[in-house]
């Protein structure tokens, strides 16, 4: 499951409620009352997503007697390409137990490996280490497509 923001941002010009409707592939989501004060505005709605895939959201704001209704709406969209994994290189993954067990905990799909090379899928990665060189901790390495 991958958790986000809807984040929904506007200005107006005028201090007002309105009503603000979410929609996710054009199935509605739900809707908030929202105080909108004199300027930018920003408000967000929680998301959860079971399953990779394309995602468009459209926002939409009631705005009776508004002179200019076209402006009360909003696109945008998400593209989500699963689990967050997680390659975690060490001489000594016993030791690691801890991290990958951490990173577990946290939803990261996690495989331990003494080297990136018995892994050929995670060619596309990027390495994170400690900033000192010297030492024996891991290398995480995150698959990044």
């Amino acid at each position: 499951m991958v958790r986000l923001a809807a984040r929904i941002s506007g200005d107006t010009s005028t201090t007002s409620e309105r009503l603000q409707l979410l929609y996710r592939n054009e199935q509605f989501l739900g809707e908030q009352k929202v105080d909108l004060a004199a300027g930018k505005n920003l408000f967000t709605f929680p998301q959860s997503l079971d399953a990779a895939g394309f995602y468009s959201y459209r926002v939409e704001l009631e705005a009776p007697g508004d002179l200019l209704p076209q402006n009360n709406h909003a696109t945008s969209f998400t593209s989500v390409r699963g689990e967050p994994r997680v390659l975690v290189v060490s001489a000594e993954p016993t030791q690691d137990a801890q991290l990958i067990a951490a990173l577990t905990t946290a939803s990261w799909k996690s495989n331990p490996s003494a080297s990136p090379a018995c892994h050929p899928r995670w060619l596309s990665c990027k390495a994170s280490t400690p900033s000192s060189s010297a030492t024996s901790r891991p290398a995480i390495w995150v698959k990044t497509r």
